[in-house]
């Protein structure tokens, strides 16, 4: 049996996780949600995430914020994808607040966003 992956989406809106989740459920991943960045906080060090799927546009701290703090974790330093309609998309990029692994813009291409994450587990 192949591994399970674990991604955290941080993202406030329902119905964005929603086609998230869908756009990756063709691939070894069990998709966890995070509605803000306190709770991100919470999750992603329980979880222990392989890709964390950030929006930077969140209720209650910036995204670039929440990078620099899970940045900071011991014993967590999951691929990041940037999901957010306050980028423009590109590859690895290295602010000082942490490493973002892949910036996708919203509105996005799920097969994008599927192909992002295939390659950061190795699965592309």
């Amino acid at each position: 049996m192949a591994s399970l992956y674990h991604v955290v989406s941080v993202e406030d809106d329902g119905g964005i996780f929603a086609l998230i989740e869908a756009t990756l459920r063709p691939l070894p991943v069990q998709c966890h949600h995070a509605r803000n960045g306190e709770e991100a906080l919470k999750l992603i060090p329980a979880v222990k995430p392989d890709v964390v799927v950030l929006d930077l546009a969140l209720p209650d701290i910036l995204g670039w914020d929440l990078l620099a703090q899970l940045d900071a974790l011991d014993d967590c330093h999951p691929d990041v994808v940037v999901l957010s309609a306050l980028v423009e998309g590109g590859r690895p990029v290295r602010s000082d607040r942490g490493t973002i692994d892949r910036v996708i813009t919203k509105p996005f291409v799920p097969a994008e966003l599927r192909h992002s994450v295939s390659e950061l587990l190795g699965l592309a």
